[in-house]
């Protein structure tokens, strides 16, 4: 399988990180911070005029029909400009709901979220110790005439405060494992936030309390292909937080003087920022990996995805952890980009949940 980028690809790339650097400056991302707002409501509105929610939504549906690569290069680039607002989810859900058999829901609210009109969610229902004490009350789904039921608690929804819907993982009455697209200011949907140390983000878990949905908010696809789709944006997320954090580490080491040199000139300093770049190339390329094997269905997308899952979570330590120490001490202040970009890691590193869960897939697949 050849997962290097083809020409549309990098351009793709390029064009999309000329929009962020023009759009979404580190001034104004400090801005929405100190302004408590979690959703860039002008970016949105420029990257609705320039169709960029439609890029994973089917040309049927008047998007551009692009896969899985495409959306963890632009999903790079949001992590690299630390954009804000549930951006990344949006894009993923037109992916999702592209799989999923056409119905007038589907078409109504892909539409929608082709012309910027509609906010997506994706939550989890992960036993993972991230969100321990949060999975007793399951998900599940009563039929009632041409309605679904719905009650229980999803754990962990990033971005579902601001969500017009929430995609969720539920079984069907009847027995099948699938999604479901959930009004999020439906009777009985409950949103309490959970904290995170990312301004720009935000998280929160649903309780469901007889929600009622009509049957065709059942969607026939895979949650555990979904879950691996969220896993690979977040994972693309921290690559381009990481490609940032080492791009204004060795910016600053080159300026910063002391002993009248510049500190980029010591050893010290320029191995911590061979070892950032290093890591990076080597995230990059698992990222990518395991973007085309989910695109491509392989058998092994799932271990993959699982791979770059830990990957990130450990190469976006090792990058935030060099990039202070690259910095010293301003490096931990409000002035200075560098906390934009290693709190975003850090939570996107609670999005992909524990490396020892993702360790276990990989264990659980090669045995099997």
């Amino acid at each position: 399988m050849d997962f290097r980028l083809d020409p549309e690809q990098q351009a793709l790339r390029t064009a999309a990180g000329d929009v962020l650097r023009q759009h979404c400056p580190p001034q104004r991302v400090q801005q929405l911070w100190a302004d408590g707002c979690r959703c860039d409501e002008v970016l949105w509105s420029e990257l609705g005029q320039l169709e960029w929610f439609g890029m994973c939504a089917p040309e049927s549906a008047g998007g551009m029909g692009l896969g899985l690569v495409e959306l963890s290069l632009i999903a790079e680039q949001l992590g690299y400009a630390s954009a804000v607002g549930p951006i990344v989810p949006t894009l993923a859900a037109g992916a999702v709901l592209g799989r999923a058999p056409r119905s007038d829901l589907v078409d109504t609210v892909l539409c929608e979220l082709v012309a910027g009109k509609q906010r997506i969610a994706i939550g989890t229902q992960r036993q993972d110790p991230m969100v321990a004490g949060m999975d007793a009350d399951r998900l599940r789904a009563q039929a009632h005439r041409n309605d679904l039921i719905i009650s229980g608690m999803l754990p962990f929804a990033p971005w579902a405060k601001e969500a017009d819907a929430i995609l969720i993982p539920l079984t069907h009455p009847s027995g099948g494992a699938g999604m479901a697209l959930v009004d999020s200011r439906a009777g009985g949907v409950s949103v309490t936030p959970l904290g995170n140390i990312d301004g720009g983000t935000d998280w929160g878990h649903v309780s469901f309390n007889d929600v009622v949905a009509t049957s065709n908010a059942w969607l026939d696809v895979d949650p555990v292909w979904v879950s691996n789709v969220q896993a690979i944006s977040a994972a693309a997320e921290i690559l381009g937080a990481c490609r940032r954090c080492l791009d204004i580490s060795v910016e600053y080491a080159g300026i910063r003087h002391q002993f009248g040199r510049p500190i980029g000139s010591f050893q010290a300093v320029r191995h911590m920022c061979a070892d950032m770049y290093v890591g990076i190339e080597n995230l990059g390329s698992v990222v990518a990996y395991a973007a085309a094997a989910l695109e491509a269905g392989t058998d092994s997308a799932g271990t993959f995805t699982a791979i770059a899952a830990i990957a990130a979570s450990q190469v976006g330590t090792k990058v935030w952890t060099n990039a202070l120490q690259v910095h010293g001490g301003v490096g931990f202040t409000w002035e200075y980009e560098l906390h934009l970009h290693l709190k975003r890691i850090m939570a996107l590193q609670g999005v992909l949940g524990s490396s020892d869960s993702h360790a276990e897939r990989i264990l659980a697949s090669a045995i099997s």
